[in-house]
This record gives C-alpha cells, sequence and structure tokens, in this order.
C-alpha cells in the first residue's frame, strides 16, 4: 500500500494542479474577450490563450515541482520493511517473501542472530569479507561497520562501539546481531515474542 501511495501521490498532485491552472488561465481568456468583443484573436486588445500555450506555460512553470516530487517518489520507493521468522527458511522484503541461506536464531542470550550479507543486501548495504581478519564489512547510507568474528567489539565510522553478541560462523554462514545491525543503519527494530518475529524498517 506504501509504495502504491509513492506511486500515486505525485501523479495525483500534478494533475490536480495542472488542471487548476489550465481552468483559471482559459477562464481569464474568456474574460479577456468578453471583455474586448470583436477583437482579432491573438492581438492585444484579445489576449487569446490557447490549449498549447498553457500546456507549454504548465510544462516549464512546474518542471522544478515535477523534479521534486521525483525525488519524494524514489525516497519513499527506497524505503524497506524487512521482517524475519524465528527458525523461518523465507523473509518478508517489503511484502515479498524470499529465500533466506540460513534461518533466523535466537543465541546467547536473547539475540536474534542473521545472515551478514543476507540483511545487509536487503538493507540496500555492501556487503564484504576479509577473510585474513574474519571481518564483515557493511558500507552504506554514510556509514561503515566492520565486525569481527568472536569479538564484541565492532567498529562504526572507526568509532568502537560494544555488541551485545559477537557475530559469529555457523553452518558456514557469518551470523550476525540483527538489532545492532539494523539500528546502526538508523532502522527501527522490532520484536514480536508471539509471531516470533523481528521486523527492521528504514
Amino acid at each position: 500500500m506504501r509504495k502504491c501511495f509513492a506511486v500515486c501521490l505525485p501523479s495525483l498532485l500534478c494533475t490536480a494542479v495542472t488542471a487548476c491552472l489550465c481552468g483559471f488561465l482559459l477562464s481569464l481568456a474568456a474574460t479577456a474577450r468578453a471583455a474586448a468583443p470583436g477583437a482579432v484573436p491573438g492581438s492585444a486588445a484579445d489576449p487569446l490563450v490557447t490549449q498549447a500555450w498553457v500546456e507549454e506555460y504548465v510544462q516549464k512553470s512546474f518542471a522544478p515541482l515535477n523534479e521534486r516530487l521525483s525525488q519524494m517518489e524514489q525516497k519513499l520507493g527506497s524505503r524497506v520493511y524487512i521482517v524475519l521468522t524465528i527458525g523461518g527458511g523465507q523473509a518478508l522484503i517489503n511484502g515479498k517473501a524470499v529465500s533466506i541461506p540460513a534461518p533466523p536464531q535466537i543465541m546467547g542470550a536473547g539475540y536474534t542472530m542473521v545472515p551478514a550479507r543476507f540483511i545487509g543486501e536487503a538493507l540496500g548495504l555492501k556487503v564484504d569479507w576479509q577473510a585474513a581478519g574474519r571481518r564483515v564489512i557493511f558500507s552504506g547510507q554514510g556509514q561503515n561497520i566492520v565486525l569481527t568474528i568472536d569479538s564484541t567489539t565492532a567498529t562504526i565510522n572507526g568509532q568502537p562501539y560494544v555488541m551485545p553478541m559477537a557475530p559469529l560462523i555457523a553452518g558456514g554462514y557469518t551470523l550476525v546481531h540483527a538489532r545492532f545491525v539494523g539500528e546502526a543503519f538508523h532502522c527501527k527494530v522490532e520484536w514480536d515474542p508471539l509471531t516470533r518475529q523481528v521486523t527492521i524498517s528504514n
């Protein structure tokens, strides 16, 4: 529904504004002609406003508005809503079901761990693996986050932070703490104990 609203809003706004402006200008033209009966159409005495002129005027005048609306549409369209279910083999990304390589798990003192590359790419981030240092690096949105396997110390843009649960490798996949990664990129992270689901949204 959000996506539909994001796509339709700019179009509806543009249509409404254009219709109002066209009606006003054509009404103005009719008034001018009525005030100068017998005048030659298009002369100074009869400033006839044609549909072509109105369309050209609207296009030029509203080009900045159209650009702004397009930017708003792109921004709304880039929002992400992720739903992860503990033990589930699928996740929902903006309502679309996608396979997840390793099911989310609850580990330690109740921390949800998810595959690093999956969660990073779902959030639109670049994810790199440094085998030598056993590090996973998330970058994007002006942030650079480095996590080290089996270490609770992470760095965000070079600054150290302590995580509640260290990244680990299980079944050949690097698992990271979902809330830490999500919140590090300014996302809202929620837990529903009834459905055992984690939602991450920006």
